[in-house]
């Protein structure tokens, strides 16, 4: 095991934060678009959603260095893919990269930091 690397612990911090993401998306998409911003924070949770559903499980959570080469690859190639419930491709497409960039930058930090 990695010094200070806890697989068991960013695995449950990932299932943790997709079921919250998907319970945003789920009571955002009931209670209607009725502000201005609606599509974009709509698409927001979707890609919170998807990315940590991904993320939750996977053989990438065994090190660090494995779970930031999947979210580079993520990253690079654009995953997960635009969904067909995204209101505006181009929106979450920004929100994917800016989440996947803000976790690579959050698992690449000293895990004092990090933590």
């Amino acid at each position: 095991m990695e010094s200070g690397y806890d697989r068991e612990q960013v695995a449950q911090s990932l299932k943790e934060s997709a079921e919250l993401a998907e319970w945003f998306y789920r009571s955002h998409v009931q209670a209607g678009l009725k502000d201005t911003n609606a599509a974009s924070k709509r698409d927001e949770l979707l890609v919170r959603m998807l990315v940590y559903k991904h993320l939750q499980a996977g053989d990438f959570l065994a090190t660090k260095d494995a779970l930031l080469s999947e979210l580079r690859w993520m990253l690079k190639n654009e995953r997960p893919l635009v969904p067909r419930g995204a209101l505006d491709p181009a929106m979450f497409a920004r929100h994917r990269a800016k989440l996947l960039q803000m976790l690579v930058q959050r698992f690449e930090a000293p895990l004092s930091a990090a933590g």
